[in-house]
């Protein structure tokens, strides 16, 4: 894909990124990295130019914010340690996580980004179980 270019008010620049996480420029890409790494996302989807590996970085608005949302949490993570054994996390670990995100989302996510989240199959059926 040829380069791209940051073409509506509402698209994120890296440097919009490090501002809404409050991370230096090392700890957001090592950070970009691993949640890469741990979602399975190509980080060359990310770049200005994904032809250039070396190119800086861009956000389109349908996943900045989340983006940040697990950056921000990312030490939290249960998987995120680099020894971490999938098959000795527990259910207590995960929703513990889950509750930190939650949170996060209730006190600083944007209202359209809320009722995203909150429409999907996942919460709804966890908010059913849950009644």
């Amino acid at each position: 894909m040829a380069k791209k270019q940051k073409e509506r008010k509402v698209d994120y620049t890296q440097q919009d990124m490090l501002e809404m996480t409050g991370f230096t420029r090392k700890q957001f890409i090592d950070g970009l990295k691993k949640v890469c790494d741990m979602y399975n996302f190509d980080i060359m989807d990310f770049k200005v130019d994904e032809t250039n590996k070396d190119s800086g970085y861009f956000f389109p608005p349908e996943v900045a914010e989340l983006l940040v949302l697990l950056l921000r949490h990312l030490p939290e993570h249960p998987l995120s340690r680099a020894n971490a054994d999938k098959t000795k996390i527990t259910a207590t670990e995960i929703s513990k996580y889950n509750q930190i995100i939650l949170d996060d989302v209730n006190s600083n996510l944007t209202l359209v980004f809320k009722r995203i989240l909150y429409c999907r199959r996942g919460h709804l059926v966890s908010q059913e179980i849950a009644d």
